[in-house]
């Protein structure tokens, strides 16, 4: 939705927001709003993608499975989208007024410089007249300049996009890794992402080992099989760039530690449906 600025504000009616949601949680409460927010940043539906959902409401698969069924009541789920009626038409509405006030703005930058009814400077005036109009936002905060260079389709990663990605990696212990080339990846594969599936992206990407396996380029120790089997088996998400998870066609783990994660998994899953 251009012109909605959906990266600076979003309007909240808190008592239609509170009506709406009394029965949640607040773990409920925080998954909700970090969706709502996404959507309002990205100007339109998320992804019916668990993993990327997961990702943005910054909870495990478990605890995403686990509260799947109540927030899902609040979006309209098809053809691999989920549309949020109300976001939508807040945000069809900001951009209307968007349009109204820059269409305003123009034409008054317009009056000012015409003498006579004949206009002066005209190319100069309409140079003026949409910066005017589009600077000019009663119920919102400029934007930085940073924060509009972020959703620039931009081939070179995004400064703030790179330091929010370094940041959530180090805060969940992965190892760093290649962020600008993990965006030309992702670049070649969606041609514009948003920043909700860049996050995502970014946290899948692994630091790739060298020739011989044992470390990887910032000189960490590779994860072994066991270790990461575990962790899959606990309700972590499975690394793609490791290939097949276990127990699906063409994994690379040994057979009997895939055996003993498929086993633990199953362990987990009926304690948590306990």
């Amino acid at each position: 939705m251009a012109g909605a600025r959906p990266d600076t504000w979003m309007p909240l009616y808190i008592g239609d927001y509170l009506a709406d949601t009394m029965h949640l949680s607040h773990a409920q409460h925080g998954i909700y709003f970090l969706l709502i927010m996404a959507y309002w940043r990205n100007g339109g539906p998320l992804p019916d993608d668990a993993e990327e959902l997961a990702s943005i409401a910054k909870c495990s698969a478990p605890e995403w499975r686990k509260n799947l069924r109540v927030i899902s009541r609040f979006f309209h789920i098809e053809a691999g989208k989920w549309s949020h009626k109300r976001i939508d038409a807040e945000l069809e509405g900001a951009a209307v007024k968007s349009q109204e006030r820059s269409k305003s703005g123009a034409e008054g930058a317009r009056r000012r410089w015409q003498t006579d009814g004949k206009s002066v400077a005209e190319p100069l005036a309409n140079g003026i007249a949409e910066p005017m109009a589009n600077a000019w936002q009663n119920d919102a905060p400029s934007p930085s300049p940073k924060k509009l260079a972020s959703y620039a389709n931009s081939d070179s990663l995004p400064k703030d996009w790179g330091e929010l990605a370094a940041a959530e990696r180090a805060k969940q212990g992965l190892p760093p890794t290649d962020l600008a080339a993990e965006w030309a990846k992702l670049l070649a594969k969606t041609g514009e992402p948003t920043e909700a599936r860049w996050l995502a992206w970014a946290l899948k990407a692994r630091a790739k080992s060298p020739g011989n396996g044992s470390t990887d380029p910032a000189g960490l120790p590779d994860v072994p099989w066991p270790q990461r089997c575990r962790s899959w088996a606990k309700g972590h998400r499975w690394n793609p760039l490791d290939g097949p998870a276990p127990g699906e066609p063409g994994c690379a783990a040994p057979r009997d530690i895939q055996d003993e994660a498929l086993r633990l998994r199953a362990e987990y899953r009926q304690r948590e449906d306990a």
